[in-house]
């Protein structure tokens, strides 16, 4: 990935449409932003087929073809990520790979793992919080695009680091190496 500019943030949505994904509170965050500045984000989501009332949002659907899923983050700027639970989901290295800034709950080992210099992460699961939270961010990095491509940058830079292929069978080797506790 690489770090692109965009004259119209696009905030993307990556997940099914279930309990602990949380489609719907993105697409409160995404109405809200809407109703606050009209036409002035992109709202995607993938992985979910058209929720009525959401003009506004684009529905691409189930992606399988991986050239696609990457024209999909070259175009947007940042991953929201609203879940209820998690582990680490795939898509957040994905996200970060391609260079945007990462939103998340504090779920599972998101906060352990992101940190301010590319990621915001909520104060609460919440959704209401969740909701606010996440649209000032977007609002406050709007106003400082400067920042966001800073964010986009250590994002994809954390990325090639910490989930480099060689670098990750280096230290999985060496975890099957070491001696047992």
């Amino acid at each position: 990935g690489e770090v692109r500019a965009h004259d119209k943030i696009g905030l993307l949505f990556v997940g099914r449409r279930s309990l602990e994904k949380r489609l719907d509170v993105f697409l409160a965050l995404a109405d809200r932003l809407e109703s606050m500045h009209r036409d002035h984000f992109r709202f995607t989501v993938v992985g979910a087929d058209t929720v009525a009332g959401h003009g506004h949002v684009a529905f691409k659907g189930t992606v399988n073809d991986p050239a696609v899923m990457a024209a999909l983050y070259a175009d947007h700027d940042l991953l929201a990520l609203t879940s209820s639970r998690e582990g680490f989901p795939m898509v957040v290295m994905e996200a970060m790979a391609n260079g945007l800034v990462v939103m998340a709950t504090p779920v599972g080992d998101v906060p352990n793992r992101l940190d301010a210099a590319f990621a915001v992460v909520t104060s609460s699961v919440e959704e209401d919080t969740v909701i606010r939270e996440m649209a000032a961010a977007v609002v406050d990095l709007d106003n400082d695009r400067e920042r966001m491509l800073r964010m986009k940058t250590a994002a994809l830079e954390t990325a090639k680091r910490d989930f480099d292929p060689a670098h990750f069978r280096e230290r999985y080797r060496a975890l099957l190496m070491s001696p047992a506790s």
